[in-house]
């Protein structure tokens, strides 16, 4: 009985700690991900380093969110820019709280929390994908039926089964998760 009382009072005084850390990061608005939030009036449910991407780098465009996996955070795609072929190459993103200063390392809160900042990156430095809001979340893009079906039959693939049905969204094709 007294292994259980103390292992109840260990408990407890952890969930204390644990309300204690969160009432010191109650900063309020200012993270990345409230930028996204105010622009598209949604999010994904998790932390930005498990947002699911759900468009190609090669579909870039305005308004798409890029996913610093990383890093931790997102940041709304103000424009993209191309070569003289084409190629979407380097994008321009507005973001908040990316500053290069800790000022709560605890919180990752920074010199720049709730100031929108403007930065150039290239495509391929964004590791965690892009992210377009207006499409389902939980559907997985293919640009063809055709390329659909290949993925659903490939040994292993977790739709070998799977595959309910597809569906046509703006020349896309989706397999339902």
């Amino acid at each position: 009985m007294r292994s259980l009382s103390t292992i109840f009072f260990f408990l407890t005084l952890c969930l204390f700690a644990l309300q204690l850390n969160a009432l010191e990061c109650n900063y309020g608005p200012g993270y990345s991900i409230d930028l996204i939030k105010k622009i598209h009036k949604k999010v994904q449910k998790k932390a930005p380093k498990y947002w699911k991407n759900n468009i190609y780098p090669h579909q870039v465009r305005k308004g798409d969110v890029a996913i610093f996996a990383k890093q931790n955070y997102v940041a709304y795609v103000n424009y993209v820019i191309s070569d003289k072929q084409g190629k979407k190459i380097f994008i321009v993103l507005r973001s908040w709280n990316t500053g290069k200063k800790w000022v709560d390392y605890t919180c990752r809160i920074t010199n720049k929390f709730g100031r929108l900042t403007t930065q150039t990156v290239r495509i391929k430095d964004v590791d965690g994908g892009f992210w377009r809001p207006e499409w389902p979340e939980h559907l997985l893009m293919f640009s063809s039926e055709k390329a659909a079906h290949k993925m659903s039959m490939k040994k292993g693939s977790q739709f070998m089964y799977g595959l309910t049905w597809l569906k046509r969204y703006k020349n896309w094709t989706f397999i339902e998760l």
